[in-house]
């Protein structure tokens, strides 16, 4: 397909190609020389011209979006050139990255399958967890133990120990895909169906104690902060994983805004129904996920409406929010809900480019941009700013997949074999899929758990997002591990879960009250080691100073 195939469909009437002739327009007579040449050779040849990098600058002595030459009007008076008003260029300024994609400084000094979970589930965030279960803990207790004098119960407080070990058995569970089995099934006592680092790692009723009491904020302030926000539950650890998240990891070039839906059925005031889920009815939240590791790289939850009225411009607000920690280089790609001529002016400000896909509602779109019965199949219309460029093209009769880019200017299009789709439609298709792609991953090995209590929900999904990210922390910075595996993801997640729950599984095993012989038998076969190391113990002569045993 010629470029002169092109401009054709773009609607040059004859007077407009005499003023790019009469203009001399170098584009145009270059144009017209390609297009000689494609008649004597195949159809579907491409040039060495046409394969020139397609990322692009504009024209510096350019002062203006209004173009002189043959040009569209939109419904709002917004007006785009025929033909590509910048020059080619291996890259342009809002396309360099500064910081090399991959680990950081913090990322890369991880040895160990838990020290890549930790670095996203830090330190504070379990401080706030034991610190406050163990207030809800005491609360409840202290009021018992008030209105049932006679009856007075005691409570052991949780430790960070212990919360590691709960955290690791979720994950452990998710790994099992037995996250939807009941918990009389988890501790069954029948050798044919126990697993046994389930009861390893905690007993039943530490784990329905913990699962009772656990809370990541102090219940006795919230009801005044959720006058402020709505997330005040589970908003100090929230921002916490965030942040450990941007700083994990250097992205690659493209990154990806789009939604999740964490299923959820209970009650919670910002709970929303999207029918394009499978899940239907949830929690969603806005994510920012890189394009290349598919790592999660920033998130905001969906309060709800703020007032009575909707919110207007939405989209552009949040893509502009959850990349408001980034540096200049990168590409984001969106879909039709959050792109905007707009928004698109608004990254090239912060030297970042937007590629995504537009709703035909836009006012800024020309008219025949849109729709028609009358555009041939596999056909392209483009429409060119200084700094942006509109894409339209047929994949079926009277349908039409318009793009807006300002990472691309020019008009290149592909071969017959890929139906003559555009540069940048190819582009929106290979790096709109990261989200997706996060949450399908996530949700396979998936920590939820039956729970009427939202800020548990998004509990669950902070474990899901830290281990995956963990995941790939991890096989970044090991390339070989369980290379050919299928299932390496799955034997990943067995090892974090075992990791973090070993330490609380020794302290067990160590009481000096000592355990029943069926716990005892179940962390022997999940540490093999602390048999042996017991035997030693007992085979080692006591040793005696002045009377003392040491």
């Amino acid at each position: 397909m010629s470029s002169f195939h092109i401009r054709d469909e773009n609607n040059l009437t004859e007077e407009e190609m005499l003023w790019l002739l009469e203009n001399d327009c170098v584009e145009y007579n270059a144009i017209l020389e390609e297009d000689v040449t494609s008649d004597m050779e195949n159809e579907d040849h491409v040039s060495d011209h046409e394969e020139i990098d397609d990322v692009i600058v504009a024209d510096d002595d350019e002062d203006t979006n209004i173009p002189d030459g043959p040009h569209y009007t939109a419904k709002d008076g917004t007006q785009w050139s025929k033909m590509p008003l910048s020059k080619r260029v291996r890259r342009s300024e809002a396309n360099k990255i500064v910081a090399a994609p991959g680990l950081t400084h913090s990322s890369s000094e991880i040895s160990t399958i838990r020290e890549s979970f930790l670095l996203f589930f830090s330190d504070a965030m379990l401080d706030i967890i034991v610190i406050e279960t163990n207030r809800k803990a005491k609360y409840f207790f202290d009021q018992h133990n008030a209105t049932h004098p006679g009856n007075t119960k005691k409570f052991a407080p949780t430790n960070r120990i212990e919360i590691e070990a709960y955290i690791g058995l979720l994950i452990t569970l998710g790994a099992l895909q037995a996250n939807t089995e009941p918990i009389e099934m988890l501790y069954c006592s029948d050798p044919a169906y126990c697993r046994p680092i389930i009861p390893a790692c905690l007993s039943r009723n530490r784990y329905s104690f913990i699962t009772k009491f656990i809370r990541y904020d102090n219940f006795e302030t919230r009801e005044q902060r959720k006058l402020q926000d709505r997330l005040a539950p589970i908003r100090d650890i929230f921002d916490i994983l965030v942040s450990n998240c941007k700083t994990a990891l250097n992205p690659s070039s493209h990154m990806c805004v789009d939604e999740q839906l964490v299923p959820f059925r209970g009650r919670a005031p910002f709970r929303v129904y999207m029918k394009s889920k499978p899940a239907k009815y949830g929690i969603k939240i806005w994510a920012l996920a890189d394009c290349e590791f598919n790592y999660t790289v920033n998130m905001q939850v969906y309060l709800g409406k703020q007032g009575n009225k909707p919110e207007k411009k939405q989209g552009k607000r949040v893509v502009l929010e959850l990349t408001d920690h980034l540096q200049q280089g990168y590409g984001i790609t969106t879909d039709n809900f959050f792109t905007s001529l707009e928004l698109a002016n608004k990254l090239l400000m912060k030297k970042l480019t937007l590629c995504g896909t537009l709703r035909k509602n836009k006012a800024f779109i020309p008219r025949e941009l849109l729709p028609s019965a009358s555009k041939k199949e596999y056909s392209s219309m483009f429409a060119f700013q200084k700094n942006c460029v509109l894409v339209s093209y047929v994949p079926k009769k009277s349908r039409a997949v318009i793009l807006l880019s300002n990472e691309h200017q020019d008009d290149k299009v592909n071969s017959a074999e890929m139906k003559y789709k555009p540069d940048i439609l190819l582009h929106y298709n290979n790096t709109k899929g990261a989200v997706d792609a996060t949450d399908q991953m996530a949700q396979k090995y998936t920590t939820q758990r039956r729970t009427l209590r939202w800020p548990m929900v998004l509990f669950y999904h902070m474990i899901d997002i830290a281990a995956l990210n963990a995941y790939k922390i991890w096989t970044i910075k090991n390339p070989n591990y369980e290379i050919g595996h299928l299932d390496a993801r799955r034997k990943f997640l067995l090892a974090l879960g075992k990791d973090l729950a070993k330490e609380n599984i020794i302290n067990r095993y160590n009481k000096a009250n000592g355990l029943n012989a069926g716990p005892k038998e179940n962390i022997l076969k999940v540490f093999p080691e602390l048999r042996k190391e017991a035997v030693l113990q007992e085979r080692q002569p006591a040793r005696f100073k002045y009377g003392v045993n040491i």
